[in-house]
């Protein structure tokens, strides 16, 4: 980036860099952001699109289409390429705890799905649903309008507990196929009508199944 002369103010997307990784897998708020940096939201925009052009980042759209809700999230969020230098330059602990652990395999699977979709050249966009009212879903898989909704967790002993946004999504949206919560379980388990909880490592058979039923 520098030797490119992509940015006018080295020091000032150097600052931009840290906190990006710092807000991996989050939605963007760009006023804060350029707040805290002291430039402008449109050179917020334009960082990240840097990003992006150097294939640095993941964005993921928001879904925001709704019949029944009003306020749906509509920023993006960004996932930086590599979860090591993610973690580096946001500066984090050697050994993560729990709750970063969770963050860390959330932004992973997003990571591989996207990954994936391209890979595969699937005509379909991986995006993601929050509302400001509470319920959320960490990914939405629309294949032509079909949308297949996904959540992640960092547990080896899903329950119901785990589904409850997920539920929500497919009553407002009407979802007809499978949904998943992925996860560390050690094989599939049904955890409501087509709602399954499925070990991470079959995320590539989940993908190969969407594709056979479009």
């Amino acid at each position: 980036i520098r030797k490119e002369a992509l940015v006018r103010n080295i020091g000032s997307f150097a600052n931009f860099l840290k906190l990006a990784c710092i807000e991996s897998g989050n939605t963007v708020n760009f006023t804060n952001i350029s707040n805290e940096i002291g430039v402008s939201h449109p050179t917020i925009s334009e960082y990240y699109r840097i990003l992006e052009d150097c294939m640095l980042v993941e964005r993921i759209e928001p879904l925001s289409d709704s019949i029944t809700r009003k306020r749906l999230n509509k920023s993006p969020k960004f996932i930086i390429f590599d979860l090591g230098i993610k973690r580096i330059g946001a500066q984090e602990p050697f050994n993560p705890g729990v709750k970063q652990m969770s963050l860390l395999f959330e932004q992973f699977i997003g990571l591989e799905l996207c990954r994936m979709l391209n890979q595969l050249s699937i005509q379909g966009k991986l995006l993601f649903w929050r509302s400001h009212d509470g319920p959320e879903v960490d990914y939405v898989i629309n294949l032509n309008g079909k949308y297949v909704p996904i959540e992640v967790k960092w547990t080896d002993k899903p329950s119901r507990a785990d589904i409850k946004h997920l539920l929500v999504f497919k009553d407002e949206y009407k979802v007809s196929g499978p949904s998943y919560v992925i996860c560390r379980c050690h094989m599939p388990m049904l955890l409501a009508d087509n709602v399954f909880a499925m070990p991470w490592q079959d995320l590539p058979k989940i993908v190969e199944k969407l594709i056979s039923n479009t």
